[in-house]
């Protein structure tokens, strides 16, 4: 695509708000998931944590495009601070990109691990509804007086909420799976400019090269003509010596 100062700008500013929006929520994200597994950890709390990655997610989807069109602006080499600040946006983005990935998947970890203990306080107070039939009926009394009561309706209810993590984990893993599609777009931005670059480089290496050369060839060829003057100096006055004493002979 042909350079437009002002459209370039615009939509570098534009990918720079969408990067600033993706590290605040990352941020943002990155507090909630430390409170998963606490005793602040409730049903408000992952719903906020769930709709904030969706959104950021949308985000970085969206945005993706706009990189794809900033990496597509073919910026020539007398463009150099144009060219730097495409590669600034760019990097940017990738490492926000990053930050989001890296604290998605801390998100999936502390929601499995929720899910393993969950899943082993259900099996063991499903273990103390159901005594050993082998026990004698003094342990039976004892063991319901001494153990809390917990209903079916309760562990049914412990088995409703893993299910339910293990469907947040799910679509977690599923987001990172279709971010991972992203890095490896950028990274072919990323390696189609640095292939530009090289070649703008290596075009003013072998212009500075050739210039180089010409110089060189320059103050050669004036050499050659101050050597070619002296050794034209030097036959005129031997000439002029040859001449000289000829009439001194003639006019003897």
């Amino acid at each position: 695509m042909v350079c437009d100062d002002a459209g370039f700008r615009a939509l570098a500013r534009r990918v720079s708000v969408q990067v600033q929006k993706i590290s605040a929520n990352t941020a943002a994200i990155s507090k909630l998931v430390e409170l998963l597994g606490t005793p602040r950890d409730n049903p408000t709390l992952r719903t906020r944590l769930h709709d904030l990655q969706d959104s950021t997610r949308e985000v970085l989807k969206s945005s993706t495009s706009d990189v794809k069109h900033l990496g597509d602006w073919r910026l020539g080499p007398d463009k150099v601070q144009l060219r730097q600040e495409q590669q600034k946006v760019t990097a940017d983005f990738q490492r926000a990109l990053e930050l989001f990935q890296i604290t998605s998947r801390r998100s999936a970890e502390r929601q499995r691990l929720y899910v393993q203990e969950a899943r082993a306080r259900v099996e063991q107070e499903q273990d103390r509804l159901e005594p050993n039939v082998a026990s004698s009926a003094e342990q039976l009394v004892e063991l319901q007086q001494t153990r809390p009561q917990v209903s079916d309706a309760e562990v049914d209810f412990q088995e409703q909420l893993i299910q339910e993590r293990e469907g947040e984990i799910e679509q977690i893993e599923q987001g990172i799976t279709e971010l991972n599609q992203i890095f490896k777009d950028l990274g072919q931005i990323v390696g189609e400019q640095q292939s530009m670059i090289d070649n703008i480089e290596t075009n003013v290496i072998s212009v500075a090269r050739d210039t180089h050369g010409a110089s060189d060839q320059l103050t050669q060829a004036h050499a050659y003509q101050r050597k070619a003057g002296r050794r034209m100096f030097c036959l005129l006055l031997v000439f002029l010596v040859v001449l000289a004493v000829v009439l001194l002979a003639v006019l003897s």
